[in-house]
């Protein structure tokens, strides 16, 4: 079953593991959004009242990548 024919899939965030790149794709209805992040956008994650502010820097601290991509 795809991620996009799950119904309870309302937000979705692929990372690369190789490079700084990630996407984040969102449900509106029946159609998905797709955003390429850039380095200054934060994306909020809310789950069971629980906010998260995540930035690239966030999803690659600690891996090495963002040392090799600047």
């Amino acid at each position: 079953m795809s991620h996009r024919s799950a119904r309870k899939v309302a937000c979705l965030s692929l990372v690369d593991s190789e490079q700084v790149y990630a996407r984040l794709f969102s449900r509106d209805g029946d159609t998905w959004r797709e955003q390429v992040l850039d380095p200054e956008d934060v994306v909020q994650i809310d789950c069971g009242g629980l906010a998260i502010h995540l930035s690239l820097d966030d999803f690659y601290e600690d891996t090495g990548l963002l040392v090799a991509s600047r």
